[in-house]
């Protein structure tokens, strides 16, 4: 293996300040603007810092922004801005033979706000923000641990009515740059106004100093740039070969430094309509030159699976690899090369083969690896299942199933039931296991170092000897006596039944049920057997096994089966047979246990169920049942005359009983409704409906509708005369 190491500068953002520590911490900064609307201005400064310094200042968590009316002279604004979003600059190198130092660290804050700056049109506007201080080990200015800067933009009058947006540059400053390694920067900016960009190398500015950091307000323009060191100028502001230089129409920065150390240098972008320059925007930026290691080094990945056939895929771990090639070793072929970072190869064969991988072939920053590689077909080992046995004389023969080779290796494992436990054949024969049961079998193939397993669970199922066995779950009843008989036999297949209960009945199912008519003792026979499996006739009897006893029969006479609730006698009589004692239920509640014949009178109508039930000395009983109802009736009584106005019969009032619904009207000879109501206890007084006007002596008809108790619909008509 080839290793290549060397070294080139690289840019830390981290001073020592001997004094200063409390005020060091500024790497750059920049101002823009965007119009928001006449007048109204979206201000932002962003402020770089060293975020890898112990004792360097942190970002001010307000920074202050002054604005001057660049006619007048006077301040138009004096802003304390919050600070708002933070965010580390990502670390980014183009050369892939550098690694980047982990010390590497710039982040920035970004402070925003919207201000009015109303003017008559010919007043244009500075913006400023200055701070102190830089960091004091900068090496291409005088006093740069006292140094301040200033960022400033100017904003131009609008004359025209249209309000002016500022550049902004488009990417982040460089967080590195390298010794002896060409930077090619893109330092360009965007302008939304479509206005001519012109890029140049230009003067950082003062601004603060140690005994006044934060200046508030800022000082009016203009503004004195920094005291170069010997050797450095606007033009070279840091060693190089070639010198640093900016394209003035793109905005693109190159040179390569050649000396470490920390320079500080402006990008100023000046923004032309129409001839005219409007703003130019700056961005002064600390870069820091130092060396940094490099190393790039072929890192083939471990062969995961030798095992996979001839078709390979190919990883890499490599460090610091832009470019691959691969050389994969067939001395077959001369097509097996790649560079892609991932590829594939179809070997010829199986075997073992050298493959080469180099990373950035053709540069100085390379390295070579070789590894090998096992190419070998995948084996599959499948256990195969084998038809059960029963347990008396079971001997199994196992073939070996899948994909494998001629050389292969095979080991059995077949518990500890069998006889043998293990065999290494391809095909073992004569395997006994000792007992009924579901055993596992493992069969693990080997070739080339390429293993399998496969382990059936169910491989070998041995059957136990089939068991004949019944349960009675009661064994004693009364006739007829309904008796399930349960199968509890046990086997391993399908059985067939066959019960024999006695009486000269039989039945083919597994748990059936059977009546006994006759009382008696009756023995019971269960006769299994297997089709498969272990095949087998078994037979089990229970020697009066059943024992049935007579049961009395319930029977009675009862007369009438339905009467008026006006004679509500039913007369009950027990005909039964076979008992000992008996209850006679009227279904009202009434018990009688004393006379076979009884007499009982109800007190109110609807339907009763009479049960007589009898007992014997077994234990048996029965019962009979019969229904009786007790007929409500429906009563209707009608005078045929009455006399209004005097003590006695003075209101016609028809006398109803269990009327379900009810209607009355009374007429006069025209036809003319004198009175109606639903009310049966409300009668006529003589008088007109809705009236107190009584009606002279005669004759009246009269109209009764109702619904009896028997829910029968009656209507009676009649006359009833009136005296007076």
């Amino acid at each position: 293996m080839k290793l290549i190491k060397y070294f080139i500068g690289f840019i830390i953002f981290c001073g020592v300040f001997a004094t200063e520590s409390n005020a060091a911490h500024l790497v750059g900064g920049e101002l823009s603007y965007e119009c928001v609307a006449l007048n109204q201005y979206r201000i932002t400064l962003t402020i770089y810092r060293d975020c890898n310094c112990v004792s360097c200042a942190d970002f001010d968590s307000q920074a202050n922004i002054t604005i001057y009316n660049n006619t007048t002279g006077l301040i138009a604004s004096n802003l304390s801005v919050p600070m708002g979003a933070r965010s580390n600059i990502p670390v980014v190198i183009s050369n892939p033979c550098l690694t980047v130092p982990p010390n590497v660290c710039t982040e920035q804050a970004v402070y925003q706000t919207i201000v009015n700056l109303p003017g008559n049109g010919f007043d244009g506007f500075t913006v400023t923000h200055q701070r102190c201080c830089r960091n004091n080990t900068i090496s291409n200015i005088i006093n740069s641990g006292s140094s301040g800067t200033t960022y400033t933009v100017e904003i131009p009058p609008n004359t025209s009515g249209v309000c002016n947006n500022s550049p902004v540059f488009n990417n982040k400053p460089p967080v590195a740059l390298c010794v002896n390694d060409a930077l090619t920067f893109d330092y360009s900016a965007t302008d939304v106004d479509g206005d001519s960009l012109y890029y140049e190398l230009c003067d950082p500015l003062l601004g603060g100093s140690t005994t006044s950091p934060v200046v508030n307000p800022a000082a009016a323009p203009p503004y004195s740039p920094i005291t170069w060191s010997t050797g450095f100028s606007t033009s070279n502001p840091i060693p190089g070969a070639p010198g640093f230089s900016i394209d003035p129409n793109t905005g693109i920065l190159t040179g390569t430094p050649t000396l470490t150390g920390q320079f500080v240098f402006s990008v100023c972008v000046s923004e032309f309509r129409a001839g005219v320059l409007l703003n130019t925007s700056t961005r002064d930026y600390q870069f820091n030159v130092v060396n940094c290691g490099a190393i790039a080094k072929a890192v083939i990945n471990d062969q995961l699976d030798t095992c996979v056939g001839l078709d390979v895929v190919f990883g890499h771990n490599s460090t610091l690899s832009n470019t691959v090639f691969w050389d994969f070793g067939d001395t077959t072929s001369t097509a097996d090369t790649s560079s892609l970072q991932t590829p594939s190869y179809t070997y010829p064969d199986t075997g073992v083969y050298r493959v080469m991988l180099i990373v950035n072939p053709g540069t100085s920053c390379t390295d070579t690896v070789f590894h090998t590689y096992r190419v070998f077909y995948p084996v599959n080992a499948i256990v195969p299942s084998v038809p059960p046995q029963c347990v008396d004389g079971n001997s199994f023969n196992f073939n070996a199933n899948g994909a494998f080779g001629p050389h292969s290796e095979f080991f059995w494992e077949f518990g500890p039931m069998a006889v043998p436990s293990t065999s290494t054949d391809k095909d073992p024969t004569g395997i006994v296991f000792q007992d009924s049961g579901h055993f596992p079998v493992r069969l693990t193939i080997t070739q080339f170092g390429c293993s399998d397993s496969d382990i059936g669970n169910d491989t070998v199922i041995v059957y136990p000897r089939p068991e004949v066995h019944f349960i009675l779950p009661d064994s004693v009843g009364c006739a007829p006596y309904e008796v399930q008989f349960i199968d509890s036999s046990l086997a391993w297949t399908s059985l067939n039944y066959e019960w024999d209960f006695g009486d000269g009945t039989t039945s083919n199912q597994q748990n059936p049920f059977h009546t006994y008519e006759i009382p008696g003792s009756y023995d019971v026979t269960l006769t299994i057997y297997t089709t498969d499996g272990c095949i087998d006739t078994l037979s089990l009897t229970k020697t009066d096994a059943i024992q049935v006893n007579p049961s009395p029969e319930a029977s009675m006479r009862v007369n009438p089966s339905s009467v008026s609730e006006y004679e509500p006698f039913i007369s009950i009589r027990n005909t039964s047979s076979g008992f000992t004692s008996f209850e006679i239920h009227a279904g009202d509640g009434t018990v009688y246990t004393e006379n076979n014949e009884v007499v009982h009178e109800y007190t109110d109508t609807g339907n009763y169920i009479i049960e007589t039930i009898v007992f014997n000395d077994f234990g048996c009983t029965d019962t009979a049942r019969k229904t009786i109802r007790i007929e409500p009736e429906s009563e209707l009584h009608l005078p045929n005359a009455f006399t209004p106005g005097m003590s006695n019969n003075n209101v016609f009032l028809p006398g109803v009983r269990r009327a379900l619904k009810y209607e009355f009207i009374v007429y006069d000879r025209w036809g003319k409704v004198l009175f109606r109501t639903t009310n049966p206890n409300q009668g006529w007084d003589g008088t007109a409906m809705g009236t107190n006007n009584v009606v002279p002596t005669g004759v009246y008809v009269y109209v009764i509708k109702m619904l009896d108790a028997d829910k029968n619909d009656r209507i009676v008509r009649g006359n009833i005369t009136l005296i007076r």
